[in-house]
C-alpha cells in the first residue's frame, strides 16, 4: 500500500493555528466600547448658550449609543437641552452641522441622571467625533442650565479632550486633561474573524482529504 507523505501537513496545522490566533487579536482590537465613568467632576453650562462635551475615536463603523451624566445646572437650574454629535476639524475641534441632535429634554432638578441616547448613525473608523449637550449654542434648543459630569483624567478616553463651545470661544475651548464620563457603543464593523475563520475551515477540510485519500491507497 502507498502511504501518502504528510510532510505538509504540520505547515497546515500551523496556518491554521496563525489564523486562530490572528482572529482573536483582531477581535481584541475592534473593542467597539468606550466607558470613562464614574464621573469626577461636572462642568455647568450657566443660562448663555453653550455647547459642552468631549471628543472620541471612532472605532467600529455605527455610533450605536452614548450615555451622559446630566445634572441641574447653577446657578438657575431648569429649562431644556438637546445631546448632539459633530464632527471635528483637523485640529481635532468640533464643527460643521450636527451629525445627531436629540429631541428637547428637561434639565434635572435633582439629581444627576445617567440618559442614553441611540443616534444609529455611520461614522468612520479612526476619525474623531464629539458628543456632549447643547442649550442653544448650535441647535435651536434650549435655553437651559445643565451640567455635565466630566472624568478629570486625561486617559479616560484615548485621544479625547474635553470640549466647551460659547459665544465667547465660538470655535471651541480645550481642556485636554478632561473627558467627558460617558459609555459610547460603536457597532456595525465587518466581523474581521468571518474570513479568517472560514480560510481555516477551508485548510481542515482539505488536510481531511488528503488524509482520507491516503489510507484509501
Amino acid at each position: 500500500m502507498t502511504r501518502i507523505s504528510e510532510g505538509g501537513l504540520p505547515t497546515m496545522k500551523r496556518l491554521i493555528r496563525w489564523l486562530i490566533a490572528s482572529c482573536v487579536l483582531a477581535s481584541c482590537c475592534l473593542a467597539g466600547i468606550i466607558d470613562s465613568r464614574p464621573a469626577t467632576g461636572v462642568v455647568f453650562t450657566g443660562s448663555n448658550p453653550v455647547a459642552v462635551g468631549g471628543t472620541f475615536v471612532a472605532d467600529d463603523v455605527t455610533l450605536a449609543s452614548f450615555t451622559l451624566l446630566v445634572g441641574p445646572g447653577a446657578p438657575d437650574p431648569g429649562g431644556q437641552f438637546r445631546a448632539i454629535v459633530l464632527a471635528t476639524n483637523p485640529l481635532g475641534a468640533p464643527t460643521g452641522p450636527p451629525l445627531y441632535v436629540s429631541a428637547d429634554l428637561p434639565t434635572p432638578m435633582d439629581v444627576f441622571h445617567e440618559l442614553t441616547f441611540t443616534p444609529g448613525i455611520p461614522i468612520v473608523p479612526g476619525s474623531l467625533y464629539f458628543i456632549g449637550v447643547d442649550n442653544g449654542r448650535i441647535t435651536s434648543g434650549g435655553p437651559g442650565s445643565v451640567a455635565l459630569g466630566i472624568a478629570f483624567d486625561g486617559a479616560a478616553i484615548p485621544v479625547g479632550t474635553f470640549w466647551a463651545i460659547t459665544n465667547l470661544f465660538p470655535e471651541g475651548s480645550s481642556s485636554p486633561s478632561a473627558d467627558i464620563a460617558s459609555r459610547i457603543v460603536m457597532t456595525g464593523a465587518p466581523e474581521p474573524c468571518s474570513l479568517l475563520l472560514g480560510l481555516a475551515g477551508t485548510v481542515s477540510v482539505c488536510i481531511l482529504r488528503r488524509k482520507r485519500r491516503g489510507r484509501g491507497r
